[in-house]
């Protein structure tokens, strides 16, 4: 599987457990007699919740950041499923970034 393939589907299935999860908690608030708009309103609400968390952590944790070394330098470049050319051509501008420059002949 493919890094982007797998990104979606990584995606996709955050989705699907987040729809699961919603759909047991209106289950659960239906066993209490709560009206049905504030169920529909409680699931969805915990749907988005939820899901909106699970793909941001997704997106995370496909991210790489390089950042300048230089102590209190705050140079950094984010980038989302890089292919490894991208990831070490951003690498080499961060190791050389312009601050480094200043002061030398």
């Amino acid at each position: 599987m493919t890094r982007p393939s797998l990104h979606r589907a990584a995606g996709l299935a955050a989705i699907v457990v987040s729809g699961a999860w919603a759909g047991w908690l209106g289950f659960q608030l239906h066993g209490y007699d709560v009206p049905l708009p504030l169920m529909f309103a409680s699931a969805f609400a915990a749907w988005s919740v939820l899901g909106n968390g699970l793909l941001w952590l997704i997106g995370e944790l496909a991210t790489v950041t390089h950042r300048c070394a230089t102590k209190g330098c705050d140079f950094a470049v984010k980038l989302t499923q890089p292919t490894a050319a991208d990831s070490r051509y951003w690498q080499e501008i961060a190791a050389d970034h312009p601050h480094r420059k200043v002061g030398r002949s």
